[in-house]
């Protein structure tokens, strides 16, 4: 889905990014202006230079070929915000989606199985990088200038078809990083609680995951970037309940509210066994329920052994199960 998809000429014209009445807690013309200011100077080439935060995108269609590749903005410096959300939290949402939005994203089709290909291993040899690392990228064809909008991964730039792609300086990797990297003997599961253990951000270590940089030597492909979420977001809550499941009872009602991004979070803590539940609200006129008169409301849940099968609210489950399980501890 693009922000032209997502622009209604005749509130537009009303609103004009003031008053949000498109339901979203952004204007994506502002945001998407913003972005094309970065990529003005790319989208009549096809070489790409820039300091990738790094980022890299592999996706889930036609699996397993799949389109994977790096992303850079088209710029030097320091770019790790543009992908590290855990930074992202009192930005405003104009912002994210402009700076997200300057991201090139280059792709070629990959085999997810073909780890040991010199195209696969460079991504990987990105990502091992906990700096930004200087790239550049040949394009098959020029970038449209577009932001692309999704539900289960943050906003991305222009996509393109990529002939190939270099590192032109590599930064030092993280000592743990490096390690797990080369344990073709470790499982993915104990690599993502080491490098958690080590402090790395759960979002580079889904990066990690992705490209297939993590695990027993035969087990290693490449992992479509939307499932990389979630799996690492279970592997890391399932890990951190075990302890959770041990804490005394609590002996009072907890309870605490975010506002934010013009949305409301509440968490609840109950005294008794472990349980968890997670549920959303969309209020008429909101992004999800434009149209609706009342709200909406889904969720799911799980009892003291947890779930066994995938929850129908999608993988926001388990970012906020992990995000409940490293409060209590």
């Amino acid at each position: 889905m693009y922000v032209r998809d997502v622009v209604n000429s005749r509130l537009c014209v009303l609103c004009r990014g003031a008053n949000r009445l498109c339901g979203r807690a952004y204007c994506p013309i502002l945001a998407r202006s913003m972005a094309l200011m970065k990529l003005s100077r790319v989208v009549n080439t096809v070489n790409v230079e820039g300091s990738s935060p790094p980022s890299v995108f592999v996706g889930r269609i036609g699996y397993p070929k799949v389109l994977a590749g790096p992303a850079t903005p088209p710029e030097h410096g320091n770019t790790s915000l543009y992908d590290l959300p855990e930074l992202w939290l009192d930005i405003p949402l104009e912002s994210i989606v402009a700076f997200r939005g300057s991201l090139i994203v280059a792709r070629r089709p990959v085999n997810v199985y073909d780890v040991e290909s010199r195209y696969v291993q460079t991504l990987q040899e990105l990502v091992l990088s906990v700096d930004p690392v200087d790239i550049e990228i040949t394009l098959r064809k020029p970038p449209r200038a577009e932001i692309s909008l999704s539900d289960f991964e943050p906003p991305i730039g222009p996509r393109a078809p990529v002939k190939d792609f270099y590192i032109v300086s590599y930064r030092a990797t993280h000592r743990v990083i490096e390690k797990v990297y080369s344990d073709t003997d470790l499982s993915a599961r104990e690599a993502v609680v080491k490098l958690y253990e080590s402090s790395i951000p759960v979002t580079h270590i889904q990066k990690l995951f992705s490209v297939g940089a993590l695990g027993k030597k035969r087990s290693r492909r490449l992992v479509p970037t939307r499932y990389a979420i979630t799996a690492v977001d279970v592997i890391l809550s399932d890990h951190l309940l075990k302890r959770v499941r041990e804490l005394p009872e609590l002996d009072s009602v907890l309870l605490f509210t975010r506002s934010i991004h013009n949305n409301l979070f509440a968490a609840i803590l109950i005294p008794g066994k472990w349980s968890f539940e997670w549920m959303e609200a969309w209020f008429p006129g909101s992004t999800w329920n434009p149209y609706g008169k009342e709200v909406v409301i889904e969720g799911d849940y799980e009892l003291y052994k947890g779930r066994k099968s995938y929850p129908s609210i999608g993988g926001c489950y388990y970012a906020s199960r992990l995000a409940t399980a490293e409060y209590m501890l």
